[in-house]
């Protein structure tokens, strides 16, 4: 299966969503907080978009409503500068400034381990 789909982060802290085959402008775009969009990774399921900015705050959007789904609650501090899906289990990881690798619950969005 070849994807047609982009994501990505903006300074202007927008997430925008990019079909290659359409056109080049985004077929969609949603502002997130008021800081640069750092980090962005896909959901297995195809719709969700995990997201990061500059202060350390992480959220999921469904890309079909354009809503936000929620953020991810737990000690945070520094840049969020990678996200990444586990192919199989429910969660996310993200790494930070803080030199942190914190791994993340995605039905609770609770912060379950935090490794230096």
């Amino acid at each position: 299966m070849i994807t047609t789909k982009l994501v990505a982060g903006t300074d202007s802290h927008q997430v925008r969503l990019y079909d290659i085959t359409a056109q080049r402008r985004p077929v969609m775009s949603v502002d997130f907080r008021e800081t640069a969009t750092k980090a962005v990774a896909d959901d297995v399921d195809g719709w969700t978009i995990y997201i990061g900015n500059g202060l350390g705050d992480l959220a999921s959007i469904d890309i079909r409503t354009r809503k936000l789904l929620g953020c991810f609650i737990g000690k945070c501090s520094g840049s969020i500068r990678s996200i990444a899906r586990h192919p199989e289990l429910p969660v996310i990881a993200s790494c930070r400034r803080d030199c942190y690798l914190r791994i993340w619950d995605i039905k609770s969005r609770q912060l379950l381990s935090a490794v230096s």
